[in-house]
């Protein structure tokens, strides 16, 4: 055949998506067919990204809420599966349980039985290749320094947000310190003022008092 369709035969949770990853890397002609890429072409196509529903989540299944009944039930999928023979092109069916059970993988080989298709059956289980370990280890590697890289921002955030709390607090314990003094002040005054006054009156008083004596 022209083209190539690939079924990838490994087991759940055991790197089967890593090695997937390194070959569209290494195989770039080749589209692949699974739940995950669906999610992919739904988002690039502006819908917005799924919320993940559940533990049950997985790349060979994913547990998605699109808010749309044929994408949230994967419809979508028999109906790509109907078209893509119809579309010469390298393929690789990720169907991780599918591709482990002889009956449902031959029912998706069949539509592919024709001339212009070779059908590779590709098993990704045992010792992987030191490049592949490899390659998961740096990924592994990358992803926890971006989490505490993360992680790192967010306390750098919260410290900045203490500090300018701090200071503002610190500003307003002031401005109410250095308030309370001027109405102290102000209060002074008005006494001394009322003071002076009443001195005044009672001296007034008491010079009247004289004169009429």
């Amino acid at each position: 055949g022209k083209y190539e369709v690939v079924f990838p035969i490994g087991l759940p949770d055991e790197g089967t998506f890593d090695w997937l990853d390194e070959f569209l890397a290494k195989n770039p002609t080749h589209c692949e067919l699974s739940d995950r890429a669906i999610i992919k072409w739904a988002e690039s196509s502006g819908m917005r990204p799924p919320t993940i529903n559940s533990w049950k989540n997985s790349n060979d299944k994913p547990d998605v809420n699109f808010g749309i009944p044929m994408m949230d039930d994967f419809s979508v999928r028999r109906v790509l599966n109907a078209f893509v023979a119809t579309q010469p092109r390298n393929y690789v069916v990720m169907e991780v349980k599918s591709n482990l059970i002889p009956e449902e993988r031959s029912e998706v080989m069949k539509k592919f039985n024709t001339p212009l298709f070779k059908k590779v059956a590709q098993v990704t289980m045992g010792e992987p290749a030191a490049e592949f370990k490899k390659k998961v280890l740096d990924e592994v590697l990358k992803e926890k320094q971006e989490l505490e890289e993360k992680a790192w921002k967010v306390r750098k955030v919260e410290t900045e947000r203490k500090k300018l709390m701090e200071a503002r607090v610190k500003e307003m314990e002031e401005a109410r310190k250095k308030e309370e003094l001027k109405r102290a002040k102000e209060e002074a005054l008005r006494a001394a003022d009322a003071a002076g006054t009443k001195e005044g009156e009672e001296k007034q008083e008491g010079d009247e008092e004289m004169k009429t004596a």
